[in-house]
């Protein structure tokens, strides 16, 4: 007997006329990344509103950036929190290093910022990345 996977798969597809307008901006060889990196921050956290900047989406928390996206050297680059840190994502392996990265950045905030103890379970570090 076969299993399928009933796992929703994040929508690839644009949802809003920022998101059309930057896509369109944007090399079209980046776009398959670019698409994906948006579906999965599109449901990271309630409280993380996104605001579309000249340089490219931005998530924020309140008070402070959670990371962005913007366009370096035909590439696309992920920033985790005022530009300090930054992830080429240029495969699936940069995609989910920059994703790990951003999430432990949201759930250290939730913490109050202490490092000392694991922030995710292996059971939601899965799901998060499904």
């Amino acid at each position: 007997m076969t299993t399928r996977s009933h796992a929703r798969k994040p929508a690839l597809r644009p949802s809003t006329p920022d998101e059309v307008s930057w896509l369109a901006s944007i090399p079209s060889t980046s776009h398959e990344h670019a698409r994906c990196v948006l579906a999965r921050l599109r449901r990271i956290d309630s409280e993380v509103v996104v605001d579309w900047t000249p340089r490219g989406p931005a998530w924020n928390l309140p008070g402070r950036m959670l990371c962005a996206l913007t366009l370096g050297d035909g590439v696309i680059e992920g920033h985790i929190g005022d530009y300090d840190r930054r992830v080429p994502l240029r495969s699936q392996d940069g995609i989910e290093r920059f994703l790990d990265e951003v999430l432990g950045e949201l759930l250290r905030e939730r913490a109050g910022g202490r490092e000392d103890e694991p922030l995710l379970s292996a059971e939601e570090l899965e799901a998060f990345r499904a």
